[in-house]
């Protein structure tokens, strides 16, 4: 078999490690490098064993993957130039929940989101022209909602969406992107997560290798999903189409039970975020003709002001605004602090960009992950402790079902978000009505960033009709909106027919 280029593995752990070992023991790679933050005591020791040719093979970066500036740094030093094959094994099994730590959550959420974007924006423009490939390991919890709140499946699920983005894009440059999705791997390298039950190392290293063998025999060989055994694709189907056998599996009691719980919860005090205009705006409307008691945040005092004369002109519901920029976090803790108790919470704030991976920055990532993500999360946990919540309402989009070109960053941070409402679904829902609301899109100043086109085209449904189903179905006591139907169709097709998916829509 003829030897191939330039092989760069991202992560020094479980995989990355036993994949090294894989790759060193026969030709068919060239040059082997392997990026990670701290140089193992047994790549050492495996090091020192190579004869003087196979030590020529192979290179060690030390690099934080999580750090810009390391990464470019030592890319900088170290000339890497027609990259053929990246594989990116960078993780950690994030155990904090935001309750415990937020700061330590968020920390662990980037470590297996940021710390395969940064180095994988910073090697893009390296790879072959003539046909390379990016191999991501992700993992079953990418596809599954458990019932803990730690940031390991919103990342993952963030991780899936933003690499799915990233196939569409590089499709048309001759660059392949897989997802491998294995369910627990038995760590033996960890001091920290012991991992005892699962699958070995070798049976994902096998799949990952027989993946670069593909693509040297088969130049351009078609990125896929894989699933660690094959048959956890079930998973990420019952998940996605028929949520309730696994919240059943969490505890949670009969839809039609829960249902009457909820209608029984009255509400009397209200939270929207992003209220100032369109979706949000048009809930408050409707939301102030129940209730007592309104507070409505934005970043527009004036337009915030204007919902609040509407209301109490049309209403005896008392209106409160806060000016609160979600893109820092700063402003969450001293907006919760400004009021005792709240019935119903909606997490409605959101920011969009219409921009490519290779043009969107570090610090647009982590601004869009602030705002779509960290701040719902932090909102919602900082109520929880506080306040009685009876409701709680997150705004997703059909974005979060897969990541599509131009849309990264924010299909990634609406996919955590799922990940996160599903998991406080299946801890909190038995008593308290947890309300996903996945609208396909409709007119809103959040997409003002497209084209005229495409606003003609897909943007004729009304942040109106969209409010109106949110509260006929919360009334009811449901804790799903797909609007219209045809969003769980979208659902279902991109689970069962995901290369056909993506051949239209991405």
């Amino acid at each position: 078999m003829k030897s191939s280029g330039i092989l760069v593995i991202l992560g020094c752990g479980n995989i990355g490690f036993n994949l090294l070992q894989r790759v060193m023991a026969d030709s068919i790679i060239t040059k082997v490098y392997t990026i990670d933050k701290n140089k193992p005591k047994y790549f050492e020791e495996f090091y020192n064993k190579l004869s003087i040719e196979s030590k020529n093979r192979l290179t060690f970066i030390q690099a934080d993957c999580c750090e810009s500036k390391q990464v470019d740094d030592a890319l900088t030093l170290i000339k890497i130039d027609s990259i053929e094959i990246i594989v990116s094994t960078i993780g950690i099994l994030a155990k904090v929940s935001p309750f415990d730590s937020f700061e330590k959550y968020r920390e662990d959420f980037y470590s297996n989101y940021l710390g395969n974007i940064i180095p994988i924006k910073a090697l893009r423009k390296k790879l072959s022209p003539n046909g390379s490939r990016i191999i991501i390991l992700s993992s079953t919890s990418g596809s599954k909602a458990p019932k803990f709140l730690d940031a390991y499946a919103p990342s993952k699920w963030a991780l899936e969406n933003f690499s799915s983005a990233l196939r569409g894009e590089l499709r048309n440059n001759r660059i392949n992107v897989d997802i491998i999705r294995p369910t627990n791997i038995i760590n033996e390298y960890s001091d920290v997560f012991k991992i005892t039950k699962g699958i070995k190392s070798e049976k994902v290293v096998n799949r990952i290798y027989s993946l670069i063998i593909k693509h040297v025999r088969v130049n351009g060989y078609r990125g896929r999903n894989l699933f660690i055994p094959h048959y956890f694709f079930a998973v990420r189907l019952i998940e996605r189409v028929f949520p309730f056998y696994f919240d059943k599996l969490a505890g949670l009691k009969n839809q039609i039970v829960r249902r009457r719980i909820y209608r029984r919860n009255s509400l009397k005090k209200v939270i929207i975020t992003g209220a100032s205009s369109g979706l949000g705006r048009d809930l408050a409307y409707l939301y102030a003709k129940d209730i007592d008691e309104l507070i409505v945040t934005g970043r527009n005092e004036t337009a915030l002001q204007a919902v609040k004369q509407d209301i109490e002109k049309a209403s005896n519901c008392s209106v409160s605004t806060f000016v609160v920029d979600f893109s820092t976090m700063d402003g969450v803790t001293d907006l919760v602090n400004k009021f005792d108790n709240v019935d119903m919470l909606i997490n409605n704030a959101g920011s969009y960009l219409n921009k490519s991976i290779d043009e969107m920055s570090i610090d647009e990532y982590e601004e869009h992950m602030n705002i779509n993500f960290f701040c719902p999360v932090l909102l919602t946990t900082r109520l929880l402790k506080k306040c009685d919540l009876k409701k709680i309402i997150n705004i997703l989009s059909t974005a979060a079902i897969a990541g599509r070109r131009n849309h990264s960053a924010y299909s990634a941070a609406k996919a955590a978000l799922w990940a996160f409402t599903r998991s406080l679904r299946r801890i909190y829902g038995n008593s308290i009505q947890v309300l996903e609301v996945i609208p396909a899109t409709f007119n809103s100043n959040l997409f003002r960033s497209l084209n005229n086109r495409t606003i003609e085209n897909n943007m004729k449904r009304s942040s109106v009709s969209v409010a109106r189903k949110i509260y006929k179905f919360e009334k009811i006591g449901r804790d799903k909106v797909f609007y219209p139907f045809r969003v769980k169709l979208f659902m279902l097709f991109e689970v069962v027919w995901n290369q056909l998916f993506n051949k239209i829509f991405n």
